[in-house]
């Protein structure tokens, strides 16, 4: 639903404040961005990436400045672009090294079901509920 289709009593923000996309409200009543390209789900979606998956030496303000520079709008392209010459503009020579060493230890990595589905983002589902369709035997 559109903010402009409802009364708004509270001043709810009716774009967002990065991409400007006419924000809209869901279900439950929760405001939200429906821009999946904006800047900041993207910031949000890789540092849960890197969060979940503990990879070191790649902080908010690494991550943050290689997305703007870089147009990344995916996971896969983040991955790419840390694997290439742009991120050491980014974190240096010598942290980009260390950085790639510990993606390509992630990469040689098995991974649980739920893990890799949930590299999906799809809303309201994560890696503990993608385990528990896994365990009850559900097939994809």
């Amino acid at each position: 639903m559109k903010i402009s289709e409802i009364e708004n009593k509270w001043e709810i923000p009716t774009v967002c404040p990065i991409c400007g996309a006419e924000v809209e409200i869901n279900s439950t009543g929760e405001v939200y961005c429906p821009n999946p390209n904006c800047e900041q789900k993207v910031i949000h979606k890789v540092q849960k990436f890197v969060n979940v998956n503990k990879i070191m030496e790649i902080g908010p303000a690494i991550i943050t400045d290689l997305i703007r520079r870089c147009k990344i709008t995916t996971i896969s392209q983040f991955i790419f672009f840390t694997q290439s010459k742009q991120l050491d503009a980014v974190a240096g020579e010598k942290n980009g090294a260390k950085i790639r060493s510990n993606f390509k230890a992630l990469m040689n990595q098995p991974i649980s079901f739920g893990k890799f589905f949930f590299f999906f983002f799809i809303e309201d589902i994560g890696e503990k509920k993608h385990n528990k369709i896994a365990d009850a035997g559900y097939k994809v």
